[in-house]
C-alpha cells in the first residue's frame, strides 16, 4: 500500500531534484542494487521488486534528467509503455553499468543529501536535548542545595 501511495504522490509532484531522486532510488530501491541482485531472491523480495517497478519507472521517466540518464545509463531498458519493463529492469540490475551507476552516482549523492538534509537538524536536536539535560541537572543540583540549606538553617535555629 505504501508503494502505491508513494507512486501516486510521485506522479503528482511537479519536479524532484536529482538529489531527491537518488535518495529515493537508494533508500527504496534496495532490491535493485548490487548486493541484493546477486543473492537468490525470496518471494517477499520478488513481491517488493514488483511493487517497486512503477516507482522506479516514475522516478526515471518524470524526475530524472533524460540527458544525464542517457549519459550514465545508455543501455537502460525503455521505461515508458514497455510491458516487459519489470523483467528487463530485473536483468539490467545485474549489469556492471547499473552497479557502477549506483556506486558512482546514486550512493554518494544519496549520502550527501542525507548529510545536508538530516545532519543539520540532527545537530540542532542534539543541542536542544543536551541543553534540556543540562538544565535538568542544574535544577536538581539547585533543589538539593536549597534542601540542604533549609535543613541546616532549621537545625541551627
Amino acid at each position: 500500500m505504501a508503494y502505491v501511495k508513494l507512486h501516486s504522490l510521485l506522479q503528482t509532484v511537479l519536479c524532484l531534484s536529482w538529489e531527491e531522486v537518488c535518495f529515493l532510488l537508494g533508500k527504496l530501491g534496495a532490491p535493485l542494487w548490487p548486493e541484493s541482485v546477486t543473492a537468490k531472491p525470496t518471494s517477499s523480495q520478488s513481491e517488493t521488486f514488483s511493487q517497486l517497478v512503477p516507482v522506479v519507472r516514475t522516478l526515471l521517466d518524470q524526475h530524472a534528467d533524460p540527458i544525464a540518464l542517457q549519459n550514465h545509463l545508455p543501455n537502460l531498458p525503455v521505461t515508458n509503455g514497455s510491458s516487459t519493463f519489470p523483467e528487463d529492469l530485473k536483468a539490467y540490475c545485474r549489469t556492471l553499468e547499473w552497479q557502477r551507476f549506483y556506486q558512482q552516482k546514486v550512493q554518494p549523492t544519496m549520502e550527501q543529501y542525507e548529510l545536508d538534509t538530516f545532519g543539520r537538524s540532527h545537530d540542532i536536536m542534539s543541542n536542544f536535548w543536551n541543553s534540556c539535560f543540562d538544565d535538568l541537572m542544574s535544577m536538581a543540583y539547585r533543589c538539593d542545595k536549597d534542601k540542604s540549606d533549609s535543613k541546616s538553617k532549621f537545625q541551627v535555629s
